[in-house]
């Protein structure tokens, strides 16, 4: 396994990533079915599902497609309804299950509005075997997750600012399901911290526009040519 950083420090106005906008683009009959069939495909693997690495694939995955989305397309199939992905979001298997999913007690907005910069830290792990299976990815990551994690906390302490790290199953309950089914408080509110992608960060327009790297994704259950894990802090700079 090869690991590789990059990072990235803008104004943090800049960087929350928007679904890209692609006018005048006609509107293909197509396009429509192919979007509910990817998305109904996705959603179909989700509900049954029992592999944690495949329900987070496949979040990804949706993620990235309504985020790339054109915005006649967005239209079309939303008819309207501003909510119509919010109301997506909401049938994850995680939503309200895990104290780094929304919904959060606070406007996820809101509790960043006192910051104005952002340092976005990006990791390329490279396999040294790309025969490996998907669900190999997770071990891949664990150890890196684990390291970043630890940074980003002293960092945020540092900087007195707010991190958001990674999406997934939490890394400090031994995989224990979270005390939050049972509505029982976090065990680590000092370490848990949400994922960009919980605050409505597009992430893979933010690893491509401010780290370089494009995030690439399974083809065939095999591991992809790298994995791409994304995290930020914000803070007010002096």
């Amino acid at each position: 396994m090869i690991t590789k950083r990059e990072n990235s420090e803008s104004r943090a106005e800049l960087v929350r990533a928007m679904p890209s906008r692609e006018r005048g683009r006609a509107l293909l009959k197509d396009s429509i079915e192919t979007a509910y069939s990817f998305l109904h495909q996705k959603r179909n693997v989700y509900i049954h599902s029992t592999l944690e690495w495949q329900k987070d694939d496949i979040e990804f995955a949706i993620a990235s497609y309504v985020d790339d989305m054109s915005q006649e397309l967005y239209e079309a199939i939303s008819d309207g309804r501003a909510d119509y992905f919010i109301k997506l979001c909401q049938q994850c298997g995680n939503y309200g299950r895990r104290y780094g999913c929304p919904p959060f007690d606070e406007e996820p907005l809101t509790a960043i509005e006192g910051y104005d910069t952002v340092r976005i830290l990006g990791v390329k792990i490279t396999p040294t075997d790309m025969s490996l299976p998907l669900e190999a990815a997770n071990d891949l990551m664990k150890p890196v997750i684990s390291e970043l994690n630890e940074e980003l906390l002293e960092t945020e302490k540092l900087l007195s600012g707010m991190c958001y790290g990674f999406v997934g199953t939490c890394p400090y309950c031994g995989g224990a399901a979270c005390a939050r089914i049972d509505g029982k408080p976090c065990k680590h509110p000092d370490k848990v911290r949400p994922s960009l992608e919980a605050i409505g960060f597009d992430i893979s327009k933010t690893a491509k526009d401010l780290l370089g790297l494009e995030i690439k994704w399974s083809q065939d259950g095999v591991i992809p040519e790298y994995l791409t894990l994304v995290c930020g802090i914000f803070y007010k700079k002096h």
